[in-house]
């Protein structure tokens, strides 16, 4: 161990079992690179009953701990939209930003470019060419813009923390020590502010590298010294998935070695057949589940039909829909509904009106009322609970997780709109 720049620096070989040797039931500060690592760190922690407990954060959120105010910090994901909210017609006009949904890329590389300059300690990047130069005047004229906005709105955000150097080292004051595990990309910035910290804290920086491969003055790998590993990988192939996994769980079996199958829920049409042999956890996003893909399809349905003085629904899309098993269930639709769809395409009917419902599909009624009632919404109140007749029924034959996920995403939109963040959708 030797101490430079006021940190301690402790080096582990690949063998030793970092988290074994370093997590003890002694209160201190364990900040990790990411937070796999954290969660694996925790099933080492074992304090004693009634005693105080030891904190826990992954790099990204201990940074952010370590600046605050007394107004409401904005979260990351409100940040874009209020960004949008301050762009002027021409500014969108030049971004191609037509609406709320275009604008996370360019709100990524916008945070991005100042949290650079934050980082590297950079007033402003010399030598650009004049059409890089305009870009940065843009961004400097839309940032002063948002920042007021933020203001108005009694709202601050990490930027504004960093910049007016809120450092807030009070959450850390009941702690003696900070250790932070392999953790190798220092910013100008973060070193400024560990500096800081080492004259109230001991600091240890643990690191499963060679004393050598790191540069403790400069805070950054210099070399990589990897162990000397044989490693023999065998691959079978077999022209059948299910012939594949068979020979998986024969070998699985019989076999003394570690064995891995890897992102097995893609790609194995019998994995819930041999779910009591096998654990397969197939991940789904929120837009690819049944319930995301009829909303998206009525909203889409709204889409082409709502230039006209009234409801107007596209059969071709209305077709396409009704392929659909939840938008089945929904409107207890029957193959005789289906056939009359199809019928009406036939006849080079394109739009559904209401008459045409009431006479020839009337189970459609119930969509076209929602339709009628989607025109008539204000805000994102009156929207949630028009989606919440919708999603109630279709959330029922969804995972648990799924549902809680849907249902946080419109509280986390009501939320967007009653803190002022957006006024008009």
């Amino acid at each position: 161990m030797e101490q430079e720049n006021n940190l301690n620096f402790k080096y582990y070989n690949y063998n030793q079992d970092l988290f074994k040797e370093t997590i003890s039931g002694q209160p201190d500060i364990y900040v990790f690179a990411n937070y796999n690592d954290l969660k694996e760190a925790l099933k080492y922690y074992q304090p004693e009953p009634l005693s105080q407990q030891s904190q826990f954060f992954s790099l990204k959120e201990f940074k952010e701990r370590l600046f605050s105010s007394d107004q409401i910090l904005l979260k990351e994901e409100k940040l874009p939209l209020l960004l949008y909210s301050v762009l002027t017609s021409e500014e969108k006009k030049e971004l191609r930003l037509d609406n709320y949904q275009d604008i996370y890329q360019f709100s990524a590389q916008f945070f991005g470019y100042f949290k650079l300059l934050q980082d590297y300690q950079l007033s402003e990047i010399k030598g650009l060419a004049d059409w890089q130069q305009h870009r940065v005047n843009r961004l400097l004229s839309i940032k002063k813009r948002y920042q007021l906005q933020l203001k108005q709105l009694g709202y601050v955000d990490q930027l504004v923390l960093k910049e007016n150097n809120n450092l807030n080292l009070q959450f850390l004051k009941e702690f003696k020590q900070i250790n932070l595990f392999n953790i190798v990309d220092f910013t100008p910035y973060f070193k400024k502010i560990l500096q800081q910290m080492s004259s109230e804290f001991e600091i240890n920086l643990h690191l499963q590298l060679k004393k050598e491969d790191f540069n403790e003055k400069k805070l950054e790998i210099e070399s990589l010294t990897l162990p000397e590993k044989r490693t023999i990988i065998e691959i079978r192939k077999a022209n059948s998935k299910l012939k594949s996994l068979a020979a998986f769980l024969e070998e699985n079996e019989n076999s003394k070695a570690e064995l891995q199958l890897i992102d097995a829920g893609s790609d194995i049409d019998s994995a819930e057949i041999l779910s009591d042999q096998l654990n397969i956890n197939s991940y789904r996003s929120l837009s690819e589940t049944e319930v995301y893909q009829l909303l998206n399809s009525i909203y889409q349905l709204y889409q082409k039909g709502k230039k006209s003085s009234h409801i107007l629904i596209e059969l071709k899309e209305l077709y396409n829909l009704s392929t659909q098993s939840l938008f089945k269930q929904w409107l207890k639709i029957k193959a005789e509904d289906l056939q009359k769809i199809k019928e009406l395409l036939r006849n080079d009917y394109y739009y559904l009106n209401y008459d045409l419902i009431k006479s020839e599909l009337s189970v459609l009624k119930p969509l076209y009322k929602l339709l009628e009632n989607l025109r008539k919404i204000k805000n994102i109140s009156e929207l949630i609970e028009l989606v919440t007749e919708v999603s109630d029924f279709a959330l029922e034959a969804e995972a648990k997780e799924t549902a809680e996920k849907f249902n946080d995403s419109l509280l986390e939109l009501k939320s967007i709109e009653e803190m002022g963040v957006v006024k008009s959708w």
